[in-house]
């Protein structure tokens, strides 16, 4: 049955970034379109990106000359359009799309998360400790505790979610899908049956996506 593969948070370009992990799941899942929602780039320094962050390029490249691929942009994604040239796509804000008898809004999540707008530098310095601590502490245990904690100090978690509902509360969408927060999760409100569901990233261990099969259920998967 034809699948939607919908992945996030892959931050080309980070000494965190799991490539082998991403590699695995683009080039053995099974599915018809694929959908990165978000965060493909981690910086704008693409010149400075080591050869096994191009290979992922690469293969996003070749997989959209025989399959759907739809690049939604995030707030790391500074040069998109650059980007989009060499991978012969475009990148948009949001797309929209059903599957089965559902329809779907997918969107980065950045737009609820007035945080990173009004702090800018403070959000750059905490992703940069952040990925220090990653970087330098094998069992990332650090940088779990320090996501952990600010996520919930700072309640993103529960805001981005009960906003991106709200988002599609009187619309026809039946559920939106979205990342940024990399904490992959699916939510049905009890109240309108609204489904929420986030990606994960490709960040942190295990990593996490979205697997969409041709009813429109939707499964969150890990690696």
């Amino acid at each position: 049955m034809p699948n939607t593969l919908v992945i996030s948070d892959i931050h080309l370009g980070s000494p965190v970034c799991k490539v082998k992990a991403i590699s695995s799941v683009l080039k053995n899942e099974k599915y018809h379109t694929l959908i990165i929602n978000g965060d493909l780039l981690d910086n704008k320094y693409i010149n400075r990106y080591k050869s096994k962050h191009w290979k992922i390029l690469n293969i996003i490249r070749r997989i959209s000359k025989k399959k759907k691929v739809i690049l939604i942009k995030g707030n790391h994604d500074a040069k998109a359009s650059v980007l989009a040239r060499i991978l012969g796509l475009e990148f948009i804000e949001k797309y929209e799309t059903t599957i089965g008898e559902k329809n779907f809004l997918f969107m980065h999540f950045q737009q609820f998360d007035p945080f990173i707008f009004k702090y800018p530098l403070i959000t750059h310095l905490a992703e940069q400790v952040y990925y220090f601590f990653q970087w330098i502490d094998r069992s990332k245990r650090i940088a779990r505790f320090l996501k952990r904690n600010s996520k919930s100090f700072l309640n993103i978690r529960f805001n981005i979610r009960t906003k991106a509902l709200n988002h599609i509360k009187s619309t026809k969408y039946d559920a939106i899908c979205g990342g940024h927060i990399h904490y992959a999760e699916s939510y049905t409100c009890p109240d309108s049956g609204k489904e929420y569901h986030n990606s994960g990233s490709f960040c942190d261990e295990p990593c996490h996506y979205l697997l969409i099969d041709s009813k429109g259920s939707v499964k969150v998967k890990e690696i």
